[in-house]
């Protein structure tokens, strides 16, 4: 699975991890982040955008909400994508 540029996979790292990640990626000039939660890490997704809501406030907007599911090794897994702006 190939990963986009501005593309966080939560899997196996702390949230405060992927919050800071994301927090750089803004400042270097990313205008959108996607957070993508797979099988069992859906639930730290959405904790990873909570802590940046927390973090930002207003600074960031939640843009779109995308579930599904895809292939892996021949087993269907459910996804979250959340798109994050940044809010100028």
């Amino acid at each position: 699975m190939d990963k986009k540029p501005n593309e966080v996979l939560v899997s196996m790292k702390n949230v405060e991890d992927y919050v800071l990640e994301i927090i750089t990626m803004l400042n270097q000039g990313a205008e959108e982040v996607e957070i993508k939660g797979v099988g069992r890490d859906i639930g730290k997704a959405v904790d990873v955008y909570n802590m940046i809501l927390d973090k930002l406030g207003n600074g960031i907007k939640l843009d779109s909400v995308s579930i599904g599911s895809e292939s892996r090794d021949k087993k269907r897994l459910s996804f979250i994508l959340l798109r994050v702006k940044k809010v100028y």
